[in-house]
């Protein structure tokens, strides 16, 4: 699924038209990445997650046994809901997997 089969079904699904659910979803994605770039967690829900960004220092790495510096850089992480995780994977979702302690 890419963004346009997003686009096109939040409209089949609200009776909004394309272009109203198109510029709706291009200015909550404009506004996730402004806060990411800010520094901050962007929580989207209880059913879904969180985007979370993260500091990542510079660091000398070898690869094939050439030593190559990696400057400092920001990456995102998203950390799935409980609801989200057990949608995935077919669970209750009180977060009780049957699993040892």
């Amino acid at each position: 699924m890419n963004k346009k089969d997003l686009i096109s079904g939040a409209a089949r699904e609200t009776g909004l038209s394309e272009q109203t659910c198109a510029k709706v979803f291009e200015t909550a994605l404009s506004l996730i990445a402004q806060e990411l770039k800010k520094g901050n967690t962007v929580y989207i829900g209880r059913q879904f997650g969180a985007f979370i960004p993260k500091d990542m220092p510079s660091c000398l790495k070898i690869v094939h046994g050439t030593p190559m510096n990696i400057t400092a850089r920001r990456k995102v992480k998203f950390r799935p809901s409980v609801e989200l995780k057990a949608l995935l994977n077919g669970r209750p979702k009180d977060g009780n997997d049957g699993g040892a302690l």
